[in-house]
C-alpha cells in the first residue's frame, strides 16, 4: 500500500498522465499501483492546495507561475517539456490563469508560436505564494523526516521512465 502513495505524489510531482503508465516494461506492477491509488486524492497535493488558498491558487498553478518565473519567455511546447505535462494538459492549466491576467502572450502580432510571461499581477502573487508554498514544503519534510525525505527521492528516482 506505501508503494501506492508515493506513486501518487510521483504522478503530482512529474505531473505524469496516468496513461503513460501503461507504456513501462513492468506494466503489471504499475496497474496494481495505479489501481490501488485509482480515486484517492493525494495528501501532499491537498495540503499544498490548502496552504495557497488564501492567496488563491493551486499547486498547479504555483508550478506552472515559477517555471514561467525561470524560463520566460517561454513557448507553450517548451513549458509543457519542462514541466513534464502533455501539451493538452498544460492548456487547460493556463487557461485559468491566462483568465485572471497573472500570465499574458507577448508574442507578436501573427506569430504561431506564443511567447508567455508572467504579468505584474501574476510576479506579485507568486511572491505571496511563494513563503505559503516553503511553509508546505518545511510540514511535509518535517513529517517526513531527513530519511524519509531521501527514501521518497530514492523511489521516485527508481520511477523515472
Amino acid at each position: 500500500m506505501t508503494e501506492g502513495k508515493i506513486y501518487v505524489l510521483f504522478v503530482y510531482i512529474h505531473n505524469v498522465e496516468v496513461k503513460q503508465l501503461w507504456q513501462r516494461k513492468d506494466a503489471e506492477t504499475v496497474r496494481v499501483i495505479a489501481f490501488s491509488c485509482a480515486g484517492r486524492p493525494s495528501r501532499v497535493t491537498e495540503q499544498y492546495d490548502a496552504a495557497l488558498a488564501p492567496v488563491g491558487l493551486t499547486v498547479g498553478q504555483y508550478s506552472l507561475l515559477a517555471h514561467l518565473e525561470r524560463l520566460e519567455p517561454v513557448s507553450v511546447s517548451v513549458l509543457a517539456e519542462e514541466m513534464e505535462l502533455e501539451r493538452t494538459t498544460l492548456v487547460r492549466t493556463l487557461k485559468p490563469v491566462l483568465a485572471r491576467h497573472w500570465v499574458t502572450d507577448a508574442a507578436e502580432p501573427g506569430r504561431r508560436s506564443r511567447a508567455l510571461t508572467l504579468t505584474g499581477a501574476g510576479r506579485d502573487l507568486l511572491e505571496q505564494a511563494r513563503p505559503l508554498w516553503r511553509a508546505a514544503q518545511a510540514d511535509v519534510e518535517h513529517r517526513l523526516g531527513e530519511d524519509g525525505v531521501a527514501a521518497l527521492e530514492a523511489l521516485l528516482d527508481q520511477l523515472e521512465f
